[in-house]
């Protein structure tokens, strides 16, 4: 079956959009998997952490999170923190990565 030009490109353009999709879905399932294993490794560490006190110093504000044990919660608290940060930052990088390949794909069909 012979397809002229604009076939050829239309069905082309389709792969490739295909592809970007596939490729999309895959990097949104490796950071639900990254999510799930973050989950996992708190739930792992609250679970070493018992609510022993190691000792206050009085006088510091930390000295009462110590005192009440709370010190693991803080802990989760800044792992948690970082790693929204990191993912945060990963998923901008991306945003900006793909709109630059979308931009660069419209200039390539103009032209």
């Amino acid at each position: 079956m012979m397809m002229d030009t604009g076939q050829r490109v239309k069905l082309v353009k389709s792969r490739a959009w295909q592809m970007r999709r596939r490729q999309e879905k895959h990097i949104t399932e490796r950071l639900s998997l990254v999510s799930v294993a973050l989950c996992c490794c708190l739930i792992y560490a609250m679970g070493h952490f018992p609510g022993r006190s190691p000792g206050a110093v009085q006088g510091l504000n930390g000295a009462t999170m110590l005192l009440e044990n709370v010190g693991s919660y803080v802990l989760v608290g800044v792992i948690c923190f970082i790693a929204a940060v990191v993912v945060t930052v990963f998923c901008t990088r991306l945003r900006k990565k793909n709109n630059k390949q979308e931009e660069r794909t419209k200039e390539d069909e103009e032209a």
